[in-house]
């Protein structure tokens, strides 16, 4: 039996833990819905789930790194166009797509694999994740949005 072949059962729960992961995100909105104080945030956060869920819903790998690879990069395309797409002040829904994509990284370092969050480009224009570079600080794109914003707050 092949390796690939061997690792396909291990998709099917890696799948349901990522709904999870994804859910949790969807319920956080949805109590922020319920609540005068967040404003419009529980829409952003449920919409940007949902764009993660619909990207992935088609993903398959062909063994278990191949399926995160490819999970990471329908989820990164996704999160390119949310921010495209999305005129958000809060951040609320970038932040949940930050969020998933830590997650999708945890579960694969569950499975002893090193899965590489790519960062956000600066302007609207199609990635190329497949050539994404690792990152070799171990931070996720959050500490170069941020470093992004407070350059543009002291302009």
């Amino acid at each position: 039996m092949s390796k690939s072949h061997q690792e396909q059962p291990l998709i099917r729960p890696v799948r349901r833990e990522l709904d999870r992961i994804i859910e949790q995100e969807i319920r956080d909105g949805q109590s922020k819905n319920d609540s005068m104080h967040w404003g419009n945030t529980g829409e952003e956060i449920i919409t940007a789930a949902n764009m993660a869920l619909d990207a992935l819903a088609p993903v398959v790998g062909d063994g278990l790194p191949a399926f995160f690879h490819s999970c990471m990069e329908q989820l990164h395309r996704a999160h390119v166009q949310y921010r495209c797409d999305h005129d958000e002040d809060s951040g609320h829904g970038s932040a949940t797509f930050h969020s998933i994509k830590a997650g999708l990284a945890e579960l694969a370092s569950r499975h002893g694999l090193t899965l590489p969050i790519p960062e956000l480009p600066d302007s609207c224009t199609p990635v190329n994740v497949s050539a994404a570079q690792p990152i070799l600080n171990g931070h996720s794109g959050t500490e170069s949005l941020i470093k992004r914003l407070t350059r543009a707050l002291k302009r």
